[in-house]
């Protein structure tokens, strides 16, 4: 019984941790949301119409994730349960696998969004919003100041004045 736990065990581990790592942060994508923001919309120049349609497929595709995550839910409750029970490898090996199925459905479901924002706001600013949340986590992981939850960019804190690039530094608030 041990045995079966501790496979069990690190089998999902095995699983989740890529998952883990990029829900961490470890990816290059800004998190959820982003285009909701002002100054995040104006760096990139969203239109209305582009931020509508990131609105509209996050809606979508949060709908799917949230499902899914249900289905890995309550099928690792079943696992829970087979595993108290005197169960055959094999059988909670096939319970495994169905949790295993339900995490992967999730990552490809939050990838397919990937795909569709970068389909909405085109190759370059895909790019350039991927570059930018990179510097900004590196910014916020080396406790530079700030007051953006995400970012910590000053460039984000207020409107951009018409000198400044985002390859520039903003001025100092001080």
């Amino acid at each position: 019984m041990k045995k079966r736990i501790l496979m069990v065990t690190i089998l999902t581990a095995s699983f989740l941790l890529p998952t883990i790592a990029f829900s961490k942060g470890d990816r290059t994508m800004p998190h959820e949301g982003w285009w909701r923001r002002p100054a995040i919309a104006e760096v990139i120049k969203l239109t209305d119409e582009e931020k509508n349609q990131l609105e509209t497929k996050y809606v979508e595709s949060q709908r799917k994730r949230l499902d899914f995550k249900s289905t890995k839910e309550k099928e690792q409750f079943e696992l829970d349960v087979l595993l108290n029970k005197n169960t055959s490898d094999k059988e909670v090996m096939a319970q495994y696998n169905k949790i295993a199925e339900a995490q992967a459905k999730m990552g490809e479901e939050m990838f397919r969004f990937i795909l569709e924002t970068r389909k909405i706001i085109g190759q370059e600013r895909f790019v350039q919003i991927k570059n930018l949340a990179k510097e900004w986590r590196s910014r916020n992981r080396s406790g530079q100041s700030g007051d953006q939850k995400w970012g910590r960019d000053p460039r984000l804190s207020r409107p951009m004045q018409g000198n400044e690039s985002m390859g520039q530094e903003a001025p100092s608030a001080e």
